[in-house]
């Protein structure tokens, strides 16, 4: 008989957690999360360990994939092979795709003085005003064509969310 003692986490009565109970834990967390597309990864129980593969758009979607599937694995090892997608279409030259991240932030209330794009990774280097700002202007770069990565080393200057 198997008993759930938390939502993800799935124990035997002998106190041994089962791989392949733990991989459809898994599954079920990378499903439910709002902020992660999980559609093209795949969780396999390999004897006492579980394989997280497939890609991703994003670095930071990666990152989620592999903390989602360590909080629900209880325990059990994640061997963590995702790749993040290079995005498929005309290659924007890199300064143009700097301008068009300046422009993105302008808009949106957040300009930027140190925004470089080089060979589609955008440097990020000044002061936002808070947490959430900071998380603002990450997403705005993330989501503009012709940047694959974020480097971003932004300084919060306030306290506030």
């Amino acid at each position: 008989m198997i008993s759930t003692i938390d939502p993800g986490t799935v124990v035997t009565p002998e106190g041994v957690v089962s791989p392949i109970l733990a991989a459809l834990a898994v599954r079920e967390a990378l499903d439910r999360s709002p902020a992660l597309d999980a559609t093209d990864l795949v969780v396999t129980p390999t004897g006492p360990t579980l394989v997280l593969a497939g890609t991703v758009r994003h670095h930071a979607d990666r990152l989620a994939a592999r903390q989602l599937a360590r909080l629900a694995a209880t325990g059990l090892p994640v061997d963590e092979r995702i790749r993040v997608e290079t995005r498929i279409g005309p290659r924007a030259e890199d300064r143009d795709t700097a301008a068009e991240v300046a422009r993105r932030l302008a808009e949106a209330g957040y300009p930027l003085p140190g925004v470089e794009v080089d060979h589609r990774v955008a440097h990020l280097r000044g002061a936002v005003p808070s947490w959430c700002a900071r998380c603002t202007v990450r997403h705005i770069v993330e989501t503009t064509p012709g940047v694959d990565v974020v480097d971003e080393r932004l300084t919060v200057t306030g306290g506030a969310v």
